[in-house]
C-alpha cells in the first residue's frame, strides 16, 4: 500500500512552521484533508480484504449501501441523533443485505421524500429533516469498526471511539500526543484549530450581528422631535434614582452658559402634586446640582459632608449629567442649543401610583411642571419638550407594593402613561411634534426572578414595539449604595444618557442597547447572539455596593452573570467565552432540556441582578469620577482606578430572561 500523501499531524499542525510558534497557527488545507481521508478508505478496503478480518465489513456495507443509493433518500431515525444511532442503523443494514420498508418501519425508521436529498450513498437525518450523518468522504465507515474495536490505527495516527482522556468524545481522530485533531464531541462535529462546527456556524453569523447594529445606528425617521427651540426641556420621571435618592454630597457645582432649571433645583420643593420651585423664585437660573431633604428642604454642603450613611436627602441628579454632556456634544458639533432639566419623580412608587387617574394625585406634577417651564422661558422665545426619561420599575418588582408585577402588565400601564404625557406636552407646550422617550433598564439589586424578570423585560419589549422610544441601559455597572446611586453614579449615568441623546436627538440615529438577537442551544452549548452597539464584546467588573454598609467595589461573578435553567433546575456552566465581536458561548456541564431550558443574564439568583458583558465603546465622557475626603463621601467611594479620569462610557448588556432556542 502506497505511503499517505500527507501525514495527520502535517494537516494538524499547530504553527506554519512546525516548532515555531512566531510562524503563527496553521489552518489545514482542505484538500490535504480529503487526500488524507480517501487514502485511509482505501487503506482500510485493502487491509480487510488482504486479511479477510471482520473489516470486511466495511467493504461489505459500502456495497450495500451502493446498491440502496438508488432508491434510498435518506433515513430518518427516531433515536437520539448522534453516531451511535448511524453506527445502529448501520450494523442494520449490513446485517440484512436488503431493508424493505416493513423492516425499516418495524425498527422505528422511516423513508420518504420529505427528507433533505442524500448527500452521499445514503444520509440521516433526524427528526426536523436536518442531515446529522452520512457516506460522506468515508468518515461514516469508521463508526462501524469503531463500535467493534473501539481503536484503529492508521499510520502515527488513530481513531478512537469514545477516548479515555477525551471525555464528552463519540469519537476522534488523534495524533502521536493523543490530542484530538478531528472527532465527535458532546453531538457537534470538531476540527483542531478551527473548534466545533458549531463554533464555525456562529461564527458565521457574527458579520450579520454586526451590521444589525450598525443598521440600528442610521438615520432614523422616527416621528419624535429633535432640538429645533431655543429652549429644549428634558423632563425625568420615575421614583427614587429620578430624585437622586442618596446622591450626596453633590458633584456638579459650575454652571454651563447654556444649561438652566426652574427656580434653585431640577427637583420641586417637597413631593407634593403640584410642582413648585425650590426657593419660590420661578425664573430660569443656572443649572447646577443641589441637595434637599424628603420634604424639599435646601441642605448645604457643609452639611452635606455631616449626613450619616444611608441618608435619604436627594443630590446630584441623573438629568444634571445629561444635560452637560448634551450641551456640551451639542456646542462641540456646532449646533449649542439651550437646555432646561427638570424632574418630576417621586421616590417609593409604583407605575400606577405615577400615572394620571390615581388616587395619590402624583402625575399632576408632570403638568404642572410644564407649566412652570413655560413660563419660565423668556417671552419671545421658542420652547418645547425634546426628551423624557423615564426611571422607574424598582416597586413593581414587588408585588407587596401593590402594582403589576407581569410584563403585560406593565407594559400596558407604560403605554397608557406615555401617551398622556405626549398629550399635556403638547397641550402645555403648543409643539406639533412629540418628545423622544428614553427609560433605563430597572435592575441591579431590585431586580427579581419571579415572572421571569417581567419588570425589565417589559420595559426592553416596550421600546422595541413602540417608535420613538429608546433604552439607554441598566445602571448596575455604576457606583452605589446599595440600592441608591452614589454621586458618581448618579452623574456617570447621566453621561450615558446624554451620549444616546445626542446620538438621537442630534445626529438622527437610531439606538439600542447591548441587547440578544438570537439564542441557540447545540448539543450542551447555549449560543446567545448580540446587537453590539460598538464591538466587540468584552468582560469589565460593574461596581457594586452592599445595602446597608459603606462598601462599593469591582465585583466579578462566576460565569459572567449568566445562569442556565430547565426543569430540572439550574445547570452548570462550565465556561463563558466570546465567538467572534458579538457572540457569546454558555458550555453547561450537561445538556440542557431544550424544551423548557432558559438563559438569563443579570438575574438576582446568579449574579444579584449585575453581570460583566459590555462592549467596546470609546466614547470619552465630559466628567471625571470625583473624589474629595471630607465632603461626605464614604471613604471606599476612593477608587485609584476611577478617581480623577473620564467615567467608561461602555454600553452594557441589559437583563434578559429567554429560552435557549428564541429569534426576535
Amino acid at each position: 500500500m502506497a505511503e499517505p500523501p500527507v501525514l495527520p499531524e502535517a494537516v494538524w499542525r499547530d504553527f506554519n512552521v512546525p516548532g515555531v510558534p512566531q510562524s503563527g497557527p496553521y489552518k489545514p488545507l482542505k484538500n490535504d484533508i480529503i487526500a488524507l481521508l480517501r487514502w485511509m478508505t482505501d487503506a482500510l478496503d485493502a487491509l480487510g480484504a488482504a486479511t479477510g478480518t471482520d473489516l470486511t465489513v466495511i467493504t461489505k456495507l459500502r456495497a450495500d449501501l451502493t446498491a440502496l443509493s438508488g432508491r434510498v433518500d435518506a433515513i430518518v431515525a427516531g433515536a437520539p441523533e448522534d453516531l451511535n444511532s448511524f453506527a445502529e442503523v448501520a450494523a442494520r443494514l449490513n446485517q440484512v443485505g436488503a431493508v424493505s420498508l416493513a423492516e425499516l418501519s418495524a425498527r422505528g425508521l422511516r423513508i420518504g421524500p420529505d427528507v433533505p436529498p442524500s448527500l452521499g450513498p445514503f444520509t440521516i437525518a433526524g427528526k426536523t429533516g436536518r442531515v446529522v450523518a452520512g457516506l460522506m468522504a468515508g468518515l461514516t465507515w469508521f463508526a462501524v469498526r469503531l463500535r467493534a474495536e473501539r481503536s484503529l490505527h492508521v499510520g502515527d495516527s488513530r481513531f478512537e471511539s469514545n477516548p479515555s482522556a477525551n471525555s464528552g468524545w463519540s469519537w476522534a481522530l488523534t495524533g502521536k500526543s493523543g490530542k484530538p485533531v478531528l472527532g465527535f464531541l458532546d453531538r457537534d462535529l470538531y476540527l483542531h484549530h478551527a473548534g466545533r462546527s458549531a463554533d464555525l456556524k456562529m461564527l458565521a453569523r457574527d458579520p450579520g450581528n454586526v451590521a444589525r447594529a450598525q443598521g440600528a445606528r442610521s438615520p432614523s425617521n422616527a416621528r419624535h422631535t429633535r432640538l429645533p427651540w431655543e429652549y429644549n426641556l428634558l423632563l425625568i420621571d420615575g421614583q427614587s434614582l429620578s430624585t437622586a435618592n442618596e446622591g450626596w454630597p453633590r458633584l456638579s457645582k459650575v454652571a454651563r452658559a447654556d444649561c438652566f432649571m426652574v427656580g434653585n433645583s431640577v427637583r420641586p420643593a417637597g413631593e407634593g402634586t403640584t410642582w413648585t420651585p425650590v426657593g419660590g423664585s420661578t425664573t430660569l437660573q443656572p443649572m447646577v446640582a443641589t441637595i434637599e431633604t424628603e420634604s424639599g428642604t435646601p441642605i448645604s454642603d457643609a452639611d452635606a459632608a455631616n449626613l450619616p450613611p444611608g441618608d435619604n436627602a436627594r443630590g446630584e441628579n441623573v438629568i444634571v449629567g445629561t444635560a452637560n454632556y448634551l450641551a456640551r456634544a451639542l456646542a462641540d458639533g456646532g449646533t449649542p442649543r439651550k437646555l432646561v432639566a427638570l424632574s418630576a419623580g417621586v421616590s417609593g412608587q409604583t407605575i400606577e401610583t405615577l400615572s394620571p387617574g390615581n388616587p395619590s394625585g402624583l402625575y399632576n406634577r408632570v403638568p404642572t411642571g410644564l407649566q412652570a417651564f413655560v413660563n419660565a422661558v423668556p417671552g419671545g422665545a421658542t420652547r418645547g419638550c425634546s426628551a423624557i426619561l423615564w426611571m422607574q420599575g424598582e416597586f413593581n418588582y414587588f408585588a407587596e407594593n401593590g402594582g403589576t408585577t407581569t410584563k403585560t402588565g406593565y407594559k400596558t400601564a407604560l403605554t397608557s402613561l406615555r401617551n398622556q404625557m405626549n398629550t399635556d406636552v403638547v397641550a402645555k407646550t403648543g409643539q406639533a411634534t412629540l418628545p423622544a422617550f428614553f427609560i433605563y433598564q430597572t435592575g441591579a439589586s431590585y431586580t427579581q426572578d419571579n415572572n421571569q424578570l417581567a419588570i425589565g423585560m417589559a420595559q426592553w419589549e416596550f421600546v422595541r414595539e413602540n417608535a420613538g422610544c429608546y433604552m439607554v441601559g441598566p445602571v448596575y455597572p455604576v457606583t452605589d449604595k446599595g440600592g441608591h446611586l452614589d454621586a458618581n453614579g448618579y452623574r456617570w449615568f447621566g453621561q450615558q444618557v446624554g451620549k444616546v441623546m445626542h446620538r438621537v436627538l442630534a445626529l438622527g440615529q437610531g439606538w439600542e442597547p447591548l441587547s440578544p438577537l438570537w439564542v441557540e442551544m447545540v448539543g450542551k452549548t447555549v449560543y446567545v447572539g448580540f446587537s453590539v452597539p460598538e464591538p466587540p464584546l468584552q468582560f469589565q467588573l460593574p461596581y457594586v455596593g452592599a445595602a446597608g454598609t459603606v462598601g462599593n467595589a469591582a465585583a466579578d461573578y462566576t460565569n459572567r452573570g449568566f445562569r442556565i435553567t430547565d426543569a430540572a433546575g439550574d445547570v452548570s456552566i462550565s465556561a463563558v467565552r466570546f465567538v467572534g465581536a458579538t457572540i457569546v458561548a454558555i458550555d453547561c456541564a450537561r445538556r440542557p432540556d431544550p424544551a423548557t431550558a432558559l438563559v438569563w443574564y443579570a438575574s438576582n439568583t446568579a449574579s444579584q441582578g449585575n453581570g460583566c458583558l459590555c462592549d467596546s465603546d470609546k466614547t470619552i465622557a465630559n466628567d471625571d469620577y470625583s473624589y474629595q475626603a471630607g465632603i461626605g463621601h464614604y471613604t471606599t467611594a476612593n477608587i485609584p482606578a476611577l478617581v480623577g479620569r473620564p467615567y467608561p462610557l461602555w454600553n452594557w448588556a441589559i437583563a434578559f430572561c429567554l429560552p435557549v432556542i428564541w429569534s426576535r
